[in-house]
C-alpha cells in the first residue's frame, strides 16, 4: 500500500471516530443548554478545559512521547507503554495528595471531586487511544471513538433527563463513557501484552520524558494563545460581547476539526522514513494539497458565512458574523502550523515547537492588550490571526534549515493575500462583498488546480487496479 493511499485510509477511519464525536456533541448542545443551568454549564466547561491543561502538565505529555516512539518500527513498544502508564496514574496520586488542600478552598471544593472523577477518565482514554495510534491500530481506534460518543450521548439521556443529576450527571457521563472506551480499546489491541513494569530500563524513561517534556510549554502556550482574545474581549469589552466572540469561533471550527481529523492520520504517516528524499516529495506533496484544501474550504466558508450564521446563531447572536471571516483564516494559519509542527515532532526536535509556540503566545497577548480596546472583537481576531501567521513563518524557516522541501510559497502567499482581501470585503462591503468573495473563492480554486490534480491523480491511479481485482475475483 503506497503512503498515499495508507494516508487517506487512516484519515477516512479517524474522521469515522472523530467527525461523529463532533456531529453528535454538537447535536447534545440543546440537550446541555435545555436541562443545565448557565453556571452550571459554564462550570462544566470550566472543568473540562482545566483537565485538557492539567492533562499535559501531570503527564509531562508523555502521549506525544509514546505515539512518536512507538510509531518507530525497532521501538521497544512495552516499555514505552509501560513508562506512560505509570506517568499516567502518577498524576492520579498527585490530585489526590491535593485533595485536602482543595477542600479547604471554597471557591474549588464543591467542583474539585468532579474535576478528578473527569481528568481520570479522560487521562485513561488518551492514554490508550495515543498507544493504538502509535501501533497503528486505527480501525480498533476509530470504532471506539465512535463508541465513546455513543455512550456519551447515552449516558447524558439517562443521567440528566431521567435521572436529573445536573452538573454531577454531565461529568459523569463524560468519565464513565472514556473509562469504559478505554477499556474496551485496551482489550482489542490487547494492551495486556505491553504492560512490564519489570523491563523498564532508565535509559528509555529518560528519552521519552527528554522528547515529552519540552512539549509542556508549548501546550500552554497554544492554550494562552487560544485564549487571548477571549479574555481580552471579557476584559475590555464585557461579558456579552465575549458571548459574541465565543459564538463567532463556531463556524471557523468546522475548518479546524476538519483538518485536526487529517492531521491526526497525518502524524503517524509523516514519522516514516523521516530525512529520505522520498519523504521530502510526501511532505511537499501533503502541504501542497493541504493548501488547497484548506484555503478552498476556508474561501468557501467566507462566501457563505451569513446562511450558515443564520442557521446556527439565535437572533441575539447574529452580529457574530461579521468576525467570522477573519477568524475563519486564523484558525486557517493554525492548521498550517500544526503541518509544520510535524517536521518537528517526526525530526525528534521539540525545543523549537516551544519557542515558536511562545513567540506567537506573547505577540497574541500583546496586540490584544492594545487592538481589543481600540476595536473590540475585531482586534482580538486581528491579534490571533497575527500571531498564527508569525508562527508559521518561524516555522517555515526554521525546518527549511534541516528538512528541506518545497514549500508552495507562493501559493500559500496568493491565496492569504486574496483570503484577507475576501474576508475585509465580505465583512464591510454588502453585496459587493459576496461578489468578491465569490471571485476569490474561483481564483483560490484555479491557484490550486495542481494540487486538486494530484489528488485525483492519486486516485484514478488506483481505480483501475481495484476494478481489476475484483473482476478476477468474479471470474
Amino acid at each position: 500500500m503506497s503512503r498515499y493511499r495508507r494516508l487517506a485510509k487512516d484519515t477516512v477511519l479517524i474522521g469515522i471516530g472523530s467527525f461523529s464525536s463532533k456531529l453528535l456533541t454538537f447535536l447534545c448542545v440543546p440537550l446541555y443548554t435545555a436541562l443545565l443551568t448557565t453556571g452550571q454549564y459554564g462550570l462544566a466547561d470550566i472543568i473540562t478545559t482545566t483537565s485538557l491543561l492539567v492533562f499535559q502538565v501531570l503527564t509531562l505529555t508523555i502521549c506525544e512521547g509514546l505515539l512518536r516512539y512507538c510509531l518507530e518500527d525497532d521501538s521497544d513498544k512495552a516499555g514505552i507503554f509501560t513508562v506512560s502508564i505509570i506517568i499516567t496514574f502518577a498524576g492520579f496520586f498527585i490530585l489526590a495528595a491535593i485533595a485536602p488542600f482543595a477542600n479547604n478552598i471554597e471557591a474549588i471544593a464543591e467542583c474539585y471531586p468532579l474535576f478528578m472523577v473527569y481528568y481520570i477518565g479522560y487521562a485513561i482514554y488518551a492514554t490508550v487511544s495515543y498507544f493504538a495510534r502509535g501501533i497503528e491500530a486505527i480501525a480498533a481506534y476509530s470504532f471506539c471513538g465512535v463508541l465513546n460518543t455513543v455512550l456519551t450521548v447515552a449516558l447524558n439521556i439517562l443521567f440528566l433527563v431521567v435521572f436529573d443529576l445536573g452538573l454531577a450527571g454531565y461529568i459523569s457521563a463524560y468519565a464513565i463513557s472514556f473509562t469504559l472506551s478505554a477499556a474496551v480499546l485496551f482489550i482489542v489491541v490487547k494492551g495486556w501484552r505491553y504492560l512490564r513494569p519489570c523491563s523498564i530500563k532508565g535509559a528509555l524513561v529518560k528519552e521519552l520524558i527528554s522528547y515529552s517534556a519540552p512539549m509542556i510549554p508549548n501546550s500552554i502556550s497554544w492554550w494562552i494563545s487560544n485564549s487571548a482574545g477571549l479574555y481580552s474581549v471579557v476584559l475590555f469589552c464585557g461579558i456579552s460581547e465575549s458571548g459574541i466572540y465565543s459564538a463567532a469561533q463556531k463556524i471557523p471550527a468546522i475548518i479546524y476539526a476538519l483538518c485536526g481529523i487529517f492531521m491526526t492520520a497525518w502524524r503517524i504517516s509523516a514519522v516514516k522514513g523521516f530525512g529520505s528524499i522520498e519523504s521530502k516529495n510526501f511532505y511537499a506533496h501533503i502541504l501542497q494539497g493541504l493548501i488547497a484544501f484548506a484555503s478552498t474550504l476556508t474561501a468557501g466558508l467566507i462566501l457563505f458565512v451569513q446562511p450558515i450564521a443564520s442557521i446556527m446563531y439565535a437572533s441575539d447572536f447574529q452580529e457574530a458574523w461579521r468576525y467570522v471571516p477573519l477568524l475563519t483564516i486564523a484558525v486557517y494559519f493554525h492548521s498550517m502550523d500544526e503541518f509544520l509542527g510535524s517536521v518537528y515532532t517526526s525530526a525528534m526536535k521539540t525545543r523549537m515547537l516551544f519557542f515558536s509556540a511562545v513567540i506567537g503566545a506573547a505577540v497574541n497577548v500583546s496586540l490584544c492588550c492594545v487592538l481589543v480596546p481600540l476595536y473590540g472583537i475585531d482586534g482580538a481576531a486581528i491579534s490571533a490571526l497575527a500571531s498564527y501567521v508569525l508562527i508559521y513563518v518561524v516555522r517555515d524557516v526554521h525546518t527549511a534549515k534541516f528538512f528541506a522541501f518545497p514549500r508552495c510559497r507562493r501559493e500559500q502567499v496568493c491565496c492569504s493575500v486574496l483570503l484577507i482581501i475576501s474576508a475585509l470585503s465580505m465583512a464591510h462591503l454588502g453585496l459587493v462583498g459576496v461578489l468578491v468573495s465569490f471571485s476569490v473563492l474561483l481564483a483560490v480554486a484555479f491557484l490550486n488546480r495542481k494540487a486538486f490534480g494530484l489528488v485525483l491523480n492519486v486516485v484514478s491511479s488506483r481505480l483501475p487496479n481495484q476494478l481489476n481485482t475484483k473482476r478476477k475475483a468474479k471470474r
